[in-house]
Formats: C-alpha cells, sequence, structure tokens
C-alpha cells in the first residue's frame, strides 16, 4: 500500500512572531520542521513525503531537506490561503499509486512513529482516521453580550466527551479528494472536518499530550524543553 504523507508548513504563524518563522527556530539541535519532516522519513510504511511550504520559506525549506538527506520529500509546492487550499495543493502532486494520504502539521515537532503506525492501521479499515486526547480542563461555552459586549458564561460542556484534536489525520485519497472537492469554499480547521461534512465516520485513535502544535511563544518554550529532554 502506498502512503503520502503531506506535510503543512504554510501557515503565516501570526500569533507566534511576524518576523520569524516557527517552523525554522532551533530546538536543541534541529531546526523545529526537521523533527516533523525526520518522523515520516524514518516510518517504513511512508512512501513520500510533499511538503507544502509558503513564498517565503520554500528556498530555506529545500535547503533544509537538502541538507538533513530527507530522501523521502519527492516535492515542496507552494501552498493557498486556507488549509484546505494547501491540503490540495499538496494532494494535487501525491504519487498515482497513492492509496492512504496523512496530512500533518509541520508545527508539530514531536509526533511519534507509533502513533503514525497505530493511524495507519485504522485507516485502512474505516477510510479516515485522527488524533486525538482527551481535554483535561473544563471547557465552558462562551458568549458576548450585544449590550455591554462582556463575555459570560453560556453553559458548561460535558467534559468527558470532548477530545482535543492533534495532527497526523489520515485518509483514503480517494476520500479526501472528494471531500475537498465537494465543500472547496467551506473554512475548516482541520481536514477531517470535511469528510465529516460528507456524513461518513471518523476513527479516533489516543494521541500523545507532547504531541504539542506551536502556535504561540510560550509553545516554544514548552517545545525546547521537549526538545532538550529527548535529545
Amino acid at each position: 500500500m502506498y502512503i503520502s504523507c503531506i506535510i503543512l508548513a504554510a501557515g503565516k504563524g501570526s500569533r507566534f512572531d511576524r518576523n520569524n518563522d516557527k517552523l525554522l527556530i532551533r530546538l536543541a539541535k534541529k531546526k523545529l520542521l526537521s523533527y516533523s519532516i525526520g518522523t515520516f522519513q524514518r516510518h517504513p510504511q511512508i512512501n513520500e513525503i510533499i511538503v507544502v511550504a509558503s513564498r517565503k520559506n520554500k528556498s530555506q525549506i529545500q535547503h533544509l531537506v537538502k541538507k538533513e538527506g530527507f530522501t523521502k520529500v519527492k516535492r515542496i509546492v507552494l501552498g493557498g490561503k486556507r488549509r484546505q487550499d494547501s491540503v490540495a495543493e499538496g494532494v494535487k502532486v501525491t504519487s498515482p499509486h497513492t492509496e492512504i494520504v496523512i496530512i500533518h502539521d509541520g508545527a508539530r515537532p514531536f509526533v511519534e512513529e507509533s502513533l503514525v503506525t497505530k493511524l495507519i492501521k485504522k485507516v485502512r479499515f474505516w477510510g479516515a482516521a485522527i488524533l486525538a486526547v482527551p481535554v483535561k480542563e473544563t471547557i465552558k461555552q462562551i458568549e458576548i453580550n450585544t449590550v455591554n459586549h462582556e463575555m459570560l458564561v453560556e453553559k458548561t460542556l460535558k467534559r468527558d466527551t470532548l477530545w482535543q484534536v492533534q495532527t497526523p489525520q489520515a485518509f483514503h485519497k480517494r476520500l479526501i479528494e472528494e471531500a475537498i472537492a465537494k465543500f472547496v469554499k467551506e473554512d475548516v480547521t482541520d481536514d477531517a472536518s470535511l469528510v465529516e461534512k460528507i456524513g461518513l465516520p471518523v476513527a479516533v485513535v489516543l494521541g500523545s499530550y507532547e504531541n504539542i502544535k506551536v502556535t504561540t511563544a510560550e509553545d516554544a518554550l514548552i517545545a525546547q524543553a521537549l526538545a532538550k529532554r529527548k535529545a
């Protein structure tokens, strides 16, 4: 079974630092993006990697791939304005032999190879599968008062049914292609949402709390500590 991995590295990172690309910051001895690509480079079931970059970081990522010897990276393509646009660009250039597409945020440096293996096993049966972990904190739904614009609690959500979604997420190629084509105008924050809109089930694999996404400067501090510990 031919498996392609798309790594998304085209985000603006506006919540991090407009002057620095979070994917290229150094964590311990390597660039953040090196960790993300490296996991899939080492995984024996991954046949190819497609990196979706931005105009600003494409040349730097090309240099990184060459320097690190990431031989499974077959293409580095430019992304679109939205997440699903970038995913679509990556899916377009996957191999004609591809049966399963795995989509991963480049800003998640610490996904474990064992979790990728479990995800592949699950997607083979269900057609769509994601990593997720149970939320730890109490979650409240908030509404904004239309008169004075104060934030008020509307209700407390039932915590034991709430899970925090992670990447990678995996799909049969024909399924994610259909979902992208059908809901191309929809704004979504994760790829499984597109499949859910078709009305098909998405299986869940228990992820890891260390599989963090570096979004803010505070996240980078946590990632730095994790990288040093792993090193």
